[in-house]
Parts: C-alpha cells; sequence; structure tokens
C-alpha cells in the first residue's frame, strides 16, 4: 500500500497541530487548510466558508481522509457573533460533507461533549443517548453533526463519515488563551499579585490532551512482518485506518467518543497547576453556586462521554502515557516516567492522573518565568564550595548534544518536585530502605558486586533505622522510596545547577569561574557515599539497590570532574536497571577515544540495550566502518521502524 493522504482542517489550532503531527508520525502525506497562520506550503488559506475554494483544495490534495478541526470552539464567541459561528460550524461543515462524499473520501468531523444536557445523573453518555444542548455553542455542532450524517446518507457513503465527540481540550498551546484549560494559568497568576477571584467548583469537566485525540483520529498501519512476529499483542488500528481497510463496513458505527478519566472543575484544574508549580491558591475562592442564571452562556453539570464504541472497534482507550515523556524533565531519560507510570497496568492506571499533571506543567513552561516569581519552595543552598578532587580530570570530552545539565527543562523550574510528598509511593511498597544519617563520612575502596549476604549487624542495622527520615544537608527528606528518593535529591542537584547558570551570569573573566559551582553537589554526594557505605556488607555486597541512586551519584561524580568512580557508578546502574537509557548517555559523554570503550564494554551486560550503546558510542567517536554496518543492519532487523535506528543508519551513509 502506497503512503496515504490526510487533509487537515484547522490544521493549525491547537487540536489540528497535533492531528497534523499523529499522521506524519506514521508517514501519511499529510496537507492542512488555515486561515490566519497558513504557510500556503503544507497548510492552505482556505476560506471553508467559500465552497469553491474548498472544493480546489480538496482536488489538488486527493485525500483518503478528511480531519475536520476547524470550528468556533468558545461558546462565548458564538453567542456574540452567533451567525458567523453557524456559517463556520453548521454550514461550512455541510459544503465540507458532500464535497468529500461525492468523492468517496473518510471525513471525521470533530465535535463536542456539549452536545448533551450534562444534567445531574444522566452521565455518562453512550453515543446514542439523547442530545439536548444547553447553549448554542453546542447546538451549533450538533446540527454540523447532523448536517455531515445526512449529506453521507444521502450520498449512499454512511460508512465515511464519522463524528469524534471529545471534551474540553488541553495541548502545546501558542499562547495559553488558545485552549479553555490553559487559560486558566492566567487567572491563576493574577490571584498571585492579588486579585481575589473566584473559580467555578460545580460543573464537572474531563480535561482531555489533543496529542491524545490526534493518536485516536490518525491511523496505525499493521506491524512489519519481522516486527510482528517479535510482538504479542499487535496494536489495534485508530479511527482513519479502521474505517478505510475494513470491507464490510455496514457494522462500523457513526458516531464515537473519546475522553480522558479524570474529571476536575476548574477550580481543581487551577489547584492542579498550582500544586505543579509551586503556587499559592490563597487568592482563589471555589464557586459551588453553579451557574448564574444572568449568564450568557449557560455550561452542562457533567457531559462525560462513554468511550464504549471505541472499545468495541478495539480501538485503545488507555491515554499515551509515553507520548508525553519528551516534555518531562528527563529530557534524554524517557524511561524513568515511563517506568515510574507503567511499571504494571494496574499502576499505568493509578498514575494517570500524576502523568496527565507533568503534561500540563510542560504545557505553561514557555510562559511561567518562575526566576521573577518567589519560589514558594525555594530550599536554603549549601554555601560550602565543592573541592574538585585530584583524580583523573580530563578536558575535550566529545559531549553529547543532549546531556542531563544542558537540558532547557531543568528541575530547577520545577520546584515543586523538591516536595515529593505528591508523587510518593507507601514505603512498604517498595520495602524498607533508609538509613540515619552518620556524621563521619568513610572512604571505601570500590564495591564488587557479589552474591555474599549480608552479615548479622548490616542486617540489624538495616532493620531499626527505617522510621528515621533521611536527611542531607540543606532539609530532612520525608520516607521515600528509592525512585522517589531519586527525584528529590536529582531535583536538589537540578536547583543547585539552576542557581549556577544564574550566578554564571556576574562572571567577569575566565579567572572568575572557580567561583562558580553548583553547592547542591557536595551535600547531595556526601549523602549518597554514606547511603551506600551503610548498604554494603562486609563481603563488598550491595543491599536491596535499584539502580537509580547509582546513577544519579555517577552524575555527581562526573559533575565534580571524578569521571574513572563516575563511570564505576553508571556500570552498576545499568547492571541493575539496564533499561535507563539515561545513564547510558552519560557513560558515553565520558568515553573520548575507543580504547576506553572497549575497555568499559568488558564490563556491562550482555544485552540488546548494551549492543545499542556500544553502536551510538562508536558513531559518537566517529567509528564508521563495516563492523559497524553490520551491526546496525542486525539491530534494524529486529527494529526496523525505529526512528533512532534509521537516523543511526543515514549517518554511517
Amino acid at each position: 500500500m502506497g503512503s496515504r493522504t490526510a487533509l487537515v482542517t484547522g490544521a493549525t489550532g491547537l487540536l489540528g497541530r497535533q492531528v497534523v503531527q499523529a499522521f506524519e508520525k506514521r508517514e501519511w502525506n499529510v496537507k492542512g487548510t488555515g486561515f490566519s497562520r497558513a504557510d500556503n506550503v503544507s497548510v492552505f488559506k482556505v476560506d471553508l466558508g467559500d465552497a469553491a475554494e474548498v472544493q480546489k483544495v480538496i482536488d489538488d490534495t486527493n485525500p483518503q481522509v478528511v480531519v475536520h478541526c476547524a470550528a468556533q470552539r468558545f461558546p462565548e464567541k458564538v453567542d456574540k457573533d452567533p451567525e458567523a459561528s453557524k456559517a463556520l460550524n453548521v454550514e461550512a461543515t455541510r459544503s465540507l460533507a458532500k464535497l468529500c462524499a461525492d468523492r468517496s473520501i473518510l471525513l471525521i468531523y470533530i465535535s463536542t461533549d456539549y452536545v448533551f444536557s450534562g444534567k445531574e445523573g444522566e452521565a455518562p453518555y453512550d453515543t446514542d443517548a439523547q442530545t439536548g444542548p444547553t447553549n448554542l455553542y453546542g447546538q451549533t455542532k450538533l446540527d454540523g453533526e447532523l448536517a455531515l450524517l445526512d449529506e453521507y446518507k444521502k450520498a449512499g457513503k454512511e460508512a465515511l463519515g464519522v463524528v469524534l465527540r471529545v471534551p474540553v481540550l488541553y495541548g502545546q498551546a501558542d499562547t495559553p488563551a488558545e485552549s479553555a484549560t490553559n487559560v486558566l494559568l492566567d487567572t491563576l497568576w493574577k490571584s498571585q499579585e492579588g486579585a481575589k477571584v473566584k473559580m467555578d467548583h460545580w460543573s464537572i469537566r474531563y480535561p482531555t490532551n489533543t496529542e491524545d485525540v490526534g493518536r485516536v483520529a490518525h491511523g496505525r498501519e499493521q506491524d512489519p512482518p519481522r516486527r510482528a512476529a517479535l510482538t504479542t499483542n499487535v496494536q489495534p488500528a485508530d479511527i482513519a485506518v479502521k474505517y478505510l481497510d475494513t470491507e464490510d463496513t455496514s457494522a462500523l458505527p457513526r458516531i464515537l467518543q473519546f475522553s480522558s478519566e479524570d474529571k476536575m472543575t476548574k477550580y481543581e484544574i487551577v489547584q492542579t497547576f498550582a500544586d505543579i508549580m509551586g503556587l499559592s491558591m490563597d487568592n482563589v475562592e471555589p464557586n459551588t453556586e453553579g451557574n448564574d442564571p444572568n449568564a450568557s452562556v449557560q455550561r452542562p453539570y457533567d457531559c462525560h462521554l462513554s468511550t464504549k464504541a471505541l472499545q468495541d472497534l478495539g480501538i485503545e482507550h488507555v491515554l499515551a502515557i509515553k507520548s508525553q515523556q519528551k516534555n518531562s524533565v528527563f529530557l534524554n531519560t524517557e524511561n524513568f516516567i515511563h517506568f515510574l507510570s507503567t511499571d504494571d497496568t494496574t499502576a499505568a492506571r493509578k498514575l494517570h492522573k500524576s502523568v496527565q499533571e507533568w503534561r500540563s506543567w510542560y504545557l505553561v513552561n514557555k510562559k511561567v518565568d518562575l526566576a521573577k516569581k518567589e519560589k514558594a519552595l525555594q530550599t536554603n543552598h549549601d554555601r560550602l564550595h565543592v573541592e574538585k578532587p585530584t583524580d583523573i580530570v580530563k578536558s575535550g570530552h566529545h559531549r553529547l548534544k543532549v546531556s542531563v545539565d544542558e537540558t532547557p527543562y531543568t528541575i530547577g523550574k520545577f520546584e515543586p518536585l523538591l516536595d515529593m510528598n505528591r508523587f510518593d509511593k507507601p514505603l512498604e511498597e517498595f520495602g524498607k530502605d533508609f538509613l540515619p544519617e552518620r556524621p563521619a563520612e568513610k572512604q571505601r575502596p570500590p564495591v564488587q558486586r557479589t552474591t555474599a549476604r549480608p552479615t548479622t549487624a548490616t542486617r540489624q542495622a538495616i532493620a531499626t533505622s527505617n522510621d528515621a527520615p533521611a536527611t542531607v544537608e540543606g532539609g530532612a527528606l520525608p520516607n521515600l522510596s528509592q525512585k522517589s528518593l531519586f527525584l528529590a535529591l536529582y531535583a536538589k542537584v537540578m536547583s543547585g545547577e539552576k542557581r549556577k547558570n544564574e550566578d554564571s551570569e556576574m562572571v567577569m573573566g575566565p579567572q572568575d569561574l572557580g567561583t562558580v559551582v553548583n553547592k547542591q553537589l557536595l551535600p547531595v554526594g556526601r549523602f549518597l557515599s554514606r547511603w551506600f557505605e551503610q548498604r554494603t556488607t562486609e563481603d563488598g555486597d550491595l543491599i536491596g539497590s535499584q539502580g537509580w541512586l547509582e546513577y544519579l551519584y555517577g552524575m555527581v561524580l562526573a559533575k565534580e570532574k571524578n569521571e574513572d568512580k563516575a563511570m564505576e557508578y553508571f556500570i552498576r546502574s545499568v547492571h541493575l536497571f539496564p533499561m535507563n537509557w539515561g545513564c547510558w548517555l552519560e557513560m558515553t559523554s565520558l568515553i573520548t577515544r575507543l580504547e576506553d570503550l572497549n575497555r568499559v564494554s568488558r564490563h556491562l551486560p550482555q544485552n540488546i540495550i548494551s549492543f545499542i550503546f556500544h553502536l551510538h558510542t562508536s558513531l559518537e567517536l566517529y567509528q564508521q566502518g563495516p563492523s559497524l554496518a553490520n551491526s546496525l543492519d542486525q539491530l534494524l532487523g529486529i527494529f526496523p521502524t525505529s526512528a533512532f535506528l534509521l537516523t543511526c543508519n543515514a549517518l554511517l551513509a
């Protein structure tokens, strides 16, 4: 099957941008229409109210599917200009539907949960539930649905006209005002400046990420034969491919619904933003009175959409947890959020809300400038200077393009992670793993991995220390799992890195650079050194470690230029948790010669990840050759669609 073409209306809008990206990721040829932000290259300037313009762009692009995202979607604007809103939401939809139906083009019409009355006790609504909009916006979208279904019925192509209802959306926005969810940040910021605001705490909403909607709307082709043989589950088709590739379409539903399952009022959304960014809610008052009878726009109480029809088609309902990893604070270590969120199916669902909150933070990152705001959770920075070790100090590193200390999304801009209470898991879930602080630091030789069991004294020391809080200079930490402890300490390191970067702005010249240091490295390093010391048996075995803290300690040592010891801890970490690609990248950043790579490789676990690491590091060292090309071919045979491996292949070409 050749490349398919998709046409997206409203391609420059909040949802349209993500729909375009979703199709492009599956190698569709994607074109779009827009108006004020059209570039006339991939997005054509088209007046959807002009049938001739619409017909021309359809005939020029010859799409197999059209996703109709363009609409007037703000209820207040619909009320202010009802005629223009009806022209776009209803008449333009009818005209587009007729053109697509006459050409046997699949049309996916994005509608809204506001087609329902939302009366208390009625939700969740199935696709065939009685409609009854409470405002003009909902009525125009319902009329648009009926217009589409009518045109396809008249053309005898009912199966190619599909309605997809979604609730209130949020996503990566050019400005917060572009999203009815993101815009609530403006209210939160006003409250920080002293303004008293009331926020609706009555109407229930289900904020849904635009990237998830795009994923559901686009198509997933079947896996290539080689890859399919290696997978236990074949990925389900999403709407476009499902409707295009099904031979007997008579049983396919004409109306589908997609929604998050996290219910929140506007007040709770603002509270979530405040929690994520460490801002006060003192000036935000919940309003539980319901609709103001004098308001121009009446909103429903609860329009929760049932997604049963999607599930019956075999289309995934669980939202894309992994899709936002690239937007997390671990820009080059995506496995952390994946691991924390999807340890198992139950944990994935329980942590779904937390993942949505990570997304929300990223969406507003460009607007937030916490450097100009009072940091509610600012810790007291340790004033001790770091004494750089006199061990091996190398220069002229072959650095990766993106390293942990170079990522623009540092935890220094995400202060709430310094308070890990929101992300903690119960201590008993992961085992008892905390020890009291000891004042004296003792240097130990490198720890060798053995199979020896801890001594009786060591077991007793661990057993009697579980109730004591872990401490690090600058404040005590609550009882945390190893994963949460890693995040808390990582936050401290990154906050120190941010302060270091701010201080470096005052550097007058090279001689002053020595005074600009990350003041968190020393206390965090001391804490981790004690942590490992107290968990090491007399025989040199390390008790109960999971690899997280080895990775962090290696990072601290690397920043202090103690690179040999850093490499030792990175190697320990990948033995314990090889799926942490960030640790492998840190190892790559310390390797400057082929001899170093060969020496390190002898101590690595033998698995597919170490194989990929060897390939990646060889490319970083410019070691192109037949052997490397053969290794890459083997990996491509297993992962033929991997963007990373395809990039490596291009570099070798």
